[in-house]
């Protein structure tokens, strides 16, 4: 009683995935990072209401590639991948 419930992740449909492996837009300005990102976010806005997106975490997931990059490179891309998802999605 009182208790909250765990955690759970669930999607909706099959995940949404991109074609571009995001550690090889290291380097990469932010507009050519948005531009690679820009047919996976518009799938997953696809899949969510309009009503329902301000209310719906949006995760962004990379392979095992982003490894390889120094924490520069990765802090400097995730803040990129943030920037093109706010500025072209209301997740």
């Amino acid at each position: 009683p009182g208790e909250l419930p765990a955690f759970a992740l669930r999607t909706v449909g099959k995940k949404v995935k991109s074609h571009t492996p995001l550690a090889s837009l290291a380097g990469k300005t932010d507009q050519q990072i948005a531009h690679a990102l820009l047919p996976m976010l518009a799938r997953a806005l696809d899949k969510v209401p309009p009503q329902h997106r301000g209310e719906t975490p949006l995760y962004v997931w990379a392979t095992a590639g982003m490894r390889v990059l120094n924490d520069h490179q990765q802090d400097r891309l995730w803040a990129a991948v943030t920037r093109a998802t706010r500025q072209h999605t209301n997740f």
